[in-house]
């Protein structure tokens, strides 16, 4: 297998194992809770994300940037909502 198949397969299988870990997320009783694993799953998704458009992120294409900092900021929304909900 060629570097480009393996990389691919990596990138593919990090994005599934971080959508199954942010299902984590859940509202319950009107608040927001998660643990580890919602965290985990969001940093995994973004990884993914950037890895299966690598290229286009180093030619700086602006759309690809753009994308790449809304679903980050989304995470970095879930993580902060996770934090709120737990010293509440």
């Amino acid at each position: 297998m060629d570097a480009l198949m393996k990389r691919k397969i990596i990138t593919v299988v990090t994005g599934l194992v971080g959508i199954i870990l942010m299902m984590s997320f859940t509202i319950q009783q009107e608040h927001f809770h998660s643990g580890i694993y919602g965290v985990l799953g969001s940093i995994l998704l973004v990884g993914a994300y950037v890895s299966a458009h690598y290229e286009a992120w180093r030619e700086h294409d602006r759309r690809v940037r753009h994308v790449t900092i809304t679903l980050a900021v989304l995470c970095v929304l879930l993580v902060a909502l996770n934090l709120v909900e737990q010293f509440i």
